[in-house]
């Protein structure tokens, strides 16, 4: 018998009691496919088996992951549909865009055959656009049987604006929530530290940055001047314009959409961007995913990093299925310990094995932020916390922070600031500086003592500096090759004997060699 986690049995109770229909809002990395699966075999088993069930995705990709979740957890008759297979199974899977089509009249057959149905739908917030809502058509049916009908929607967030007009009516009140705080509470996701990384502009991207700006300004005066109402309710930026598009004024929706656009792409396209990533990747150890919003940013980074003899795969919408595959294949067998993206990755598709995150550019929606950090806090054994560093330029309106909802209290977030192709952290040189004052040197080579720098410089990127004593001997023990894990134990030792020692000596330290 599987055995579940508290949360979803809690989520799939709940779900039973009010009549096996509605959402669950559950973030990323927790288990809701699991969840998933085993509430449709529970409900199979009530109905005697006359249940069709029905998944939906919204990629190609996660077809095969939902069916091997199924396979393993004791599910049969699995059936994927494609334009190249169209047979129906006990379970049937397909994505969003066969199902608006397909979807409605395999359900009206079952309803016309007296057989229940369940509708699970994958990452359920693609559902309420006027597209996708045609996947349930068959609410409409003089065939459909709301006795009949049963649904599961998931998705990391509800917070989308067709929940109450959309999703709520078709698919179900939200019965459950399980926050990315809920799950680092019961210790179902990896803990991980979040390094805020900032860069900064170059003086023309600056100059730039500030005339558009004005331009954006400017534009806002001459929206609130016509409609003052706007500025009273502190509309979003899209309410404005689809309010001006509604109101006729396309000329001056489009321009602020313009400008808004332009000011983003050169905070995105920020030139320390690339070179701070470098320099991470550089640092750090581990299968790391770089998140971007842009393919080309994926192709400067990639160029880089193979002249540089580093290697690594590339994952984004414009590369050929097989390609994408074989390259996330070659990042799961470990052939390549770097996987760079663009969106591609943000839902669903499952990178247990990842232990760093590095988001070269940013999406301003809570949802993919989380997904995003979803893909490298799934639980294994002997796991690290997991690394997550966030590139933002502070100067700008981009936000400061990653996960700005967590409270820094309860998680490690280290502010770091990139200038002049250093990293500085002003805690870490604190202890780098006693380190170094309370330490002598002298019997080390050239040689060594720019190892040491080197060490001692890419220090403040790495997670270990985090660990206590014992821990770093404990790795030092799995990891003897690792200097960074020796360096910091060192420090450690050197900083606590000065502590206990009235008079403190300099401790003759040579460099750990690897």
């Amino acid at each position: 018998m599987i055995s579940l986690y508290r949360w979803q049995e809690e989520c799939l109770n709940t779900w039973k009691n009010v009549g096996y229909k509605g959402i669950a809002e559950v973030t990323t990395g927790a288990g809701k496919t699991l969840m998933a699966v085993q509430g449709s075999l529970r409900l199979d088993e009530e109905k005697k088996g006359n249940l069709s069930i029905y998944v939906v995705v919204p990629k190609v990709a996660l077809k095969k992951q939902w069916r091997d979740v199924l396979s393993r957890n004791g599910a049969k008759d699995i059936e994927i549909w494609s334009n190249v297979k169209s047979k129906k199974g006990k379970y049937t899977i397909m994505t969003i865009n066969t199902a608006r089509d397909m979807l409605p009249l395999l359900v009206e057959k079952d309803f016309k055959a007296n057989k229940a149905v369940l509708l699970i739908l994958d990452e359920v917030h693609h559902y309420g656009s006027p597209a996708n809502s045609h996947v349930f058509d068959f609410l409409h049916s003089n065939h459909f049987k709301d006795s009949l009908y049963y649904s599961l929607g998931i998705s990391a967030t509800t917070k989308v604006r067709t929940l109450h007009s959309v999703l709520i009516p078709k698919v179900g009140d939200v019965f459950f929530r399980y926050t990315l705080s809920d799950a680092l509470s019961d210790g179902i996701v990896n803990d991980f530290v979040v390094f805020n990384v900032a860069v900064h502009f170059n003086d023309e991207e600056r100059g730039l940055y500030d005339v558009i700006s004005k331009d954006i300004l400017f534009s806002f005066g001459r929206i609130y001047e016509a409609y003052p109402i706007l500025k009273k309710i502190n509309a979003s930026i899209f309410d404005i314009t689809d309010f001006l598009y509604k109101q006729g004024e396309k000329e001056m929706a489009w321009n602020l959409e313009v400008l808004i656009r332009e000011r983003r792409d050169i905070i995105i396209r920020a030139d320390t961007r690339i070179k701070a990533a470098l320099g991470i990747i550089k640092y750090t150890e581990g299968k790391t995913i770089v998140f971007t919003e842009r393919i080309d940013q994926v192709d400067a980074l990639f160029a880089k990093l193979k002249k540089d003899g580093i290697k690594a795969v590339m994952y984004h919408g414009d590369m050929e299925t097989k390609m994408k595959e074989e390259n996330l294949k070659a990042f799961k067998e470990g052939t390549s310990r770097i996987l760079l993206c663009c969106k591609a990755l943000d839902e669903g598709l499952d990178v247990p094995d990842a232990d760093i995150a590095i988001v070269l550019s940013t999406t301003a929606t809570e949802l993919q932020r989380i997904q995003r950090i979803g893909r490298v806090i799934r639980k294994s054994n002997d796991k690290l916390p997991s690394s997550l560093y966030y590139i933002h330029v502070p100067e700008s309106v981009e936000d400061n922070e990653y996960l700005n909802f967590l409270l820094r209290e309860e998680r490690i977030i280290v502010d770091i600031d990139y200038k002049n192709g250093e990293f500085i952290d002003s805690m870490y040189i604190e202890d780098m500086v006693a380190f170094l004052e309370l330490s002598d040197f002298s019997s080390l080579s050239k040689v060594e003592i720019e190892r040491l720098k080197y060490l001692l410089k890419g220090g403040c990127l790495r997670i270990e500096r985090f660990l206590d004593a014992k821990a770093l001997k404990y790795l030092s023990s799995k990891k003897s090759n690792s200097e960074f894990i020796k360096l910091f134990l060192l420090m450690k030792k050197t900083l606590q004997k000065s502590k206990e020692e009235t008079s403190p000596k300099k401790i003759s330290n040579i460099l750990i060699d690897g």
